[in-house]
């Protein structure tokens, strides 16, 4: 691993070798005494995991995999990068301790950039960095009754529980560059993390995690005349993971909007049971609360009365070009074939001078299940989830 610094002028790179155990733990203890790493001994000039903050007085610990630095006598530094890559030391030019080498920049991993430069990488996915917490979900889902087989035309039982939710964005931090040749894609990510939990006896009810993708920016590689590609059909992906044992890619779009968003109607009622369902095949859905049958319905009532002055709308589907891969237990019993999901990022306007940031989301994931009545297939069972939150 190499250390190394880039000056304001971004042409001097200073670069240490690979700190060793005990200059880690030199390191790391300067920091749990608040003090500048450099004055931790001179085996730890370069302090990995520490930012130096402005004020010159105090560092502050980072995210295991951002590793920032602070060194004295080092005019206006501004972050340290890190390699895996070996350097060619045959051009180097040693400074007492310091190694200026001439090494070009894509032999290095840039962890880290300005918030300017997050947002930017990030484009329409840039509001969602933080934590949201709400109250207000549910969870509509119709699964094989117990004791029946897959080829039964049966009966199924319905689940509806109102959850508590805790969805976590945090910044990859630096582009993730797919090379194409002439072309290369520099992807921004934002890794999330989905708890749920059932609002009444607090069981956890669903775990997920993953990353949301900005596919829009395609630039030329190198030479004379290249034009970059034209934009992606869908600029937008999200790829997630899911105990259960399913495995999601969906794509799509996002557009912002002044104003507050457009919510519509949607439907878990199954579509398509078959010519000869039994009557009242589907009563269970018609028999609780009227957000069974249209969950956005909460969405929309959640709103009630706001003033939202802006909306990002995120919409994917997994027919985008995307795709859905389950274990064989769940392909044999209730297989997951599509997704569809839409945020809408709202700003709310409290006050002429205080606003809040709110996320509202509806998904539905496509379950099939027991034999159509009268005809070849299997139902599918729109399982929807709903909630609304806010930006801690």
């Amino acid at each position: 691993m190499m250390v190394y610094w880039r000056t304001p002028d971004g042409n001097a790179t200073l670069v240490y070798p690979a700190l060793c155990a005990p200059t880690i733990r030199i390191l790391l203890s300067a920091i749990e005494k608040r003090k500048r790493p450099c004055d931790a001994g001179p085996e730890a000039k370069f302090a990995a995991r520490v930012r130096h903050e402005a004020d010159g007085d105090r560092c502050v610990r980072q995210c295991r995999c951002r590793l920032w630095g602070y060194c004295r006598g080092i005019a206006s530094p501004q972050w340290v990068r890190v390699s895996l890559h070996d350097a060619d030391r045959t051009r180097s030019i040693n400074k007492g301790d310091i190694t200026v080498l001439n090494i070009a920049p894509h032999d290095f991993v840039r962890l880290g950039g300005t918030p300017d430069e997050l947002i930017n990488l990030l484009g329409p996915l840039a509001p969602l960095a933080g934590t949201w917490v709400g109250s207000k979900g549910w969870n509509i889902i119709a699964v094989p009754s117990a004791g029946s087989e897959p080829g039964d035309t049966g009966h199924f039982t319905l689940i509806v529980q109102q959850y508590v939710e805790t969805l976590t964005f945090t910044p990859v931090g630096a582009p993730v560059r797919n090379r194409g040749g002439a072309v290369d894609q520099f992807v921004g990510a934002l890794e999330y993390e989905q708890r749920i939990n059932d609002a009444t006896t607090m069981e956890v009810l669903h775990v997920e995690n993953g990353l949301w993708l900005n596919l829009a920016n395609i630039v030329p590689d190198a030479g004379d005349g290249l034009q970059a590609d034209p934009p992606p059909e869908f600029s937008i992906g999200r790829s997630g993971s899911i105990p259960h044992g399913d495995a999601v890619l969906a794509l799509g779009n996002a557009t912002t909007t002044p104003g507050g968003p457009v919510i519509p109607a949607i439907s878990t009622l199954p579509p398509d049971a078959g010519p000869s369902a039994p009557l009242g095949y589907t009563d269970p859905y018609l028999n609780g609360s009227p957000n069974v049958t249209n969950p956005n319905l909460a969405l929309q009532q959640a709103i009630v009365g706001q003033t939202i002055t802006n909306t990002t709308t995120i919409t994917v589907d997994t027919q985008n070009e995307g795709g859905i891969y389950n274990i064989p237990f769940i392909v044999g019993h209730a297989d997951a074939t599509r997704m569809q999901c839409t945020f809408w990022i709202e700003t709310v306007q409290l006050s002429p001078t205080q606003t809040i940031q709110q996320l509202q989301y509806s998904q539905i994931i496509d379950l099939e299940f027991h034999q159509k009545f009268g005809e070849a297939g299997l139902i599918t069972w729109p399982h929807a989830n709903t909630n609304t939150l806010l930006k801690q």
